[in-house]
């Protein structure tokens, strides 16, 4: 079953404090934040630095950033990405997504 809560707001009013807030309380589900902006990935690392989120790249991988995501996804890790990534999702991203039961 999926659970869908929709925090909406115009740019300022505090969305990604509260998330940042929220994935610091909630120390025992993973997490995948989506951002249009690589500020906000960086803020997000910042504001979770003792959650250890991580970003894929293709720097310590020998494929696509997709790859390094699936593998990150695969392994059960905290990962804040950009949309543009997040658009390329496949069927093996979607068998990780469900088998860990990431929260979005």
């Amino acid at each position: 079953m999926c659970e869908v809560t929709i925090i909406d707001a115009i740019c300022g009013k505090g969305k990604t404090s509260w998330a940042i807030e929220y994935m610091n309380r909630n120390d025992e589900d993973k997490f995948i934040y989506i951002t249009p902006y690589i500020d906000e990935v960086n803020r997000v690392l910042f504001g979770c630095s003792y959650r250890s989120f991580e970003t894929p790249d293709t720097k310590n991988s020998k494929g696509t950033k997709l790859e390094d995501f699936n593998k990150l996804l695969s392994a059960g890790k905290n990962i804040v990405s950009t949309h543009a990534l997040f658009s390329l999702v496949n069927d093996d991203t979607l068998k990780y997504l469900k088998e860990n039961e990431y929260t979005l």
